[in-house]
């Protein structure tokens, strides 16, 4: 019998299939790694209450070291990277977690060591120093500093002007730091085939593989709603993008379809919606506000067709993944299907205006055929490529185990 490798997984979310979208990648690497190894989880979040009894290192801070955090990344626009400088509500490692990662790795052994996202880097590479791990390997999902560009962009258009300033800040950070940690570490992984393409661009040196986002288990098509007119959206609301695709579509699409047609509705889901966005959707005639649910089945079995209007964002979208999982056609921006490798008006109709938006909805909404044939292709599709489980295209399981299990 094979020996098993042993693998430490460092973290900022526990691993979680219902989860959110980082919880679910780190669920699908669990679930992967575990095939072949004996995995050890060490968490990492600037939040105590993170992960229940789960041992973990708090990222503890006070104000006042906030501000000097954010002075240090200020200084890394004219000089190189500052050691130690700030991202966002991330703080950097640091002598006081030098001594908690000394007394808690002191004599362990580990084979691999896979640091899950660019901010978790610097405790793995410390980690590694400390447990002579041979492999260190690297899950970026999406190029941060490229996604907060883009959340930079829409926030500065939608008036946000310091919120702007903070996410470029923090992207002009995180170029930095892919600059300085991808070299060290010996495999890249990352969500997209696009995105690969951009790290190897910039990194030409690197092995950079593809792990696509997928969803857990066997795909559970669900029947045809009676609400042809209901659109849905599920998305993280306390995420501007997602935040700023509900609020456009209400403004510029809802509302016109609404006056030629009342029957429209315009259901959002999502949790941690901020006062102001929760009193603009209750207030606005045409939309069901249900914030965060137990379980998303309900809310798609009752949805008609279900609408991704991001103009942001980064990685691949899991829920246009999700919807598709659940059996119901999806309009989607170029943004929101962003390295999925979908075929327009074959699994989605693409949408950017709003003008585009209302033509798709009313299209789908009239002709039950166009329905069943993007819901039987797209989860098709969804089952060969973005779904894993003891289930999973045998093709596509075994190439992941070659490269991200060696």
């Amino acid at each position: 019998m094979k020996k098993k490798g042993k693998v430490l997984f460092i973290t900022p979310v526990l691993p979680d299939a219902n989860g959110g979208g980082r919880e679910k990648r780190a669920h699908q690497w669990m679930t992967l790694l575990s095939e072949e190894n004996t995995v050890e989880l060490f968490l990492i979040s600037p939040h105590p209450a993170a992960g229940g009894k789960a041992e973990k290192l708090v990222l503890r801070y006070r104000k006042w070291q906030r501000w000097v955090e954010w002075g240090k990344a200020l200084l890394s626009f004219v000089v190189r990277p500052v050691k130690g400088a700030f991202v966002l509500f991330w703080m950097p490692l640091r002598p006081e977690h030098k001594e908690f990662l000394q007394r808690r790795f002191q004599d362990k052994t580990y084979d691999k060591i896979l640091a899950f996202r660019l901010y978790t880097s610097d405790f793995a590479l410390y980690v590694q120093q400390l447990t002579q791990t041979r492999l260190l390997e690297l899950d970026l999902d999406d190029i941060e500093s490229s996604t907060f560009e883009k959340i930079a962009r829409v926030l500065f258009e939608g008036g946000r002007y310091k919120e702007a300033f903070q996410r470029y800040m923090s992207a002009v950070q995180f170029k930095l730091m892919e600059q300085e940690r991808l070299p060290q570490c010996k495999r890249i992984y990352i969500c997209s085939r696009e995105d690969q393409r951009l790290v190897n661009e910039r990194f030409p040196g690197a092995e950079v593989q593809v792990f696509p986002n997928r969803m857990f288990g066997v795909i559970q098509p669900l029947p045809k709603s009676t609400a042809n007119k209901k659109v849905l959206f599920v998305g993280s609301l306390n995420h501007y993008p997602n935040e700023e695709a509900v609020t456009w579509f209400v403004q510029q699409v809802l509302r016109p379809l609404r006056r030629n047609d009342p029957d429209w509705v315009f259901q959002v889901v999502g949790y941690e919606a901020s006062e102001q966005l929760q009193s603009f959707l209750r207030r606005e005639k045409g939309v069901q506000f249900l914030g965060a649910i137990p379980s998303l089945e309900a809310a798609y079995a009752e949805a008609g067709m279900v609408v991704a209007p991001l103009h942001a964002g980064g990685g691949t979208k899991l829920k246009v993944i999700e919807a598709m999982w659940y059996g119901r056609p999806v309009i989607a921006t170029s943004e929101s299907v962003y390295g999925l490798e979908l075929v327009p008006e074959v699994h989605y109709l693409p949408a950017e205006t709003a003008e585009e938006h209302m033509q798709q909805c009313v299209k789908l909404a009239t002709s039950p055929a166009l329905y069943h044939r993007l819901v039987a292709q797209a989860g098709a599709l969804v089952q060969e490529k973005f779904s894993y489980g003891a289930h999973a295209a045998p093709q596509i399981w075994v190439a992941d185990k070659k490269t991200n299990t060696a």
